[in-house]
């Protein structure tokens, strides 16, 4: 197999030239641009992406379990499997990162949420920022929707001041959700390994603090089904950005 490279992506871009959105244009998520920002941190300070994160992102945090996996160490590559239990294999995208990749466990994520509540790697000022909604319709406006994006993270901001900050993820089999329940001073993270869209119903516990959610009774949410990912606290999953 011929593993592709961020590298390979700039090269791409490069030599193909393929149509991009105007920078101030409009919001459209794209992967290509997290893995672009690897190369760009490895570019302004000389170390892996991996091994920076590790050393200014998982040390100082406390997250022991965390890692980002590449082509050096696929030997750490931990299989996820389809809805059916179908194993999927380590593919010629898998060594790419930036856009996913980061292999971590609930506990650790835990220790990240903290990390922000306690302003390890950023002050207030800096998440206020990131957690500020943008759209763009010639200037940067709230829109009529609850959905927004900040700088990296989703957001749910409702009428009445209620905010949930956000992302959820996916890559292969393994998908996620952490999202900070902003006034509450909670963090909902669920993690699994057997791809089940369930896994993104979980958000809605935070109804148990205040109804950010209406019309939703989460008493009467139907039972999950036999594929779906029971997420061990200390089970490894990879969320994709």
């Amino acid at each position: 197999v011929l593993f592709r490279s961020n590298d390979d992506i700039l090269k791409f871009i490069i030599s193909k030239k393929p149509p991009l959105a105007n920078p101030m244009g409009k919001f459209v998520y794209c992967n290509t641009n997290f893995a672009l920002l690897a190369l760009v941190v490895e570019k302004i300070t000389g170390e892996t992406f991996p091994e920076y994160v590790k050393e200014h992102i998982f040390k100082p945090v406390g997250m022991k379990h965390t890692f980002i996996l590449n082509i050096t160490n696929k030997s750490r590559y931990l299989p996820s499997f389809h809805s059916n239990k179908k194993i999927y294999d380590f593919g010629y995208l898998d060594a790419i990162y930036g856009d996913k990749n980061v292999y971590t466990t609930c506990r650790d994520m835990m220790q990240y949420d903290a990390a922000i509540r306690n302003h390890t790697l950023l002050d207030s000022a800096t998440y206020e920022m990131a957690w500020e909604p943008l759209q763009y319709d010639g200037h940067y406006n709230k829109s009529d929707s609850i959905e927004h994006y900040g700088l990296g993270w989703r957001l749910k901001v409702w009428p009445n001041g209620n905010k949930i900050v956000y992302h959820n993820g996916w890559w292969h089999g393994n998908n996620s959700i952490f999202q900070r329940v902003y006034q509450d001073a909670v963090v909902i993270i669920v993690t699994g390994n057997v791809f089940n869209r369930r896994i993104y119903h979980a958000p809605r516990v935070a109804n148990y603090f205040r109804p950010y959610y209406k019309h939703i009774n989460i008493e009467e949410e139907p039972e999950t089904n036999s594929n779906t990912a029971n997420a061990e606290a200390d089970s490894t999953t990879q969320p994709k950005r």
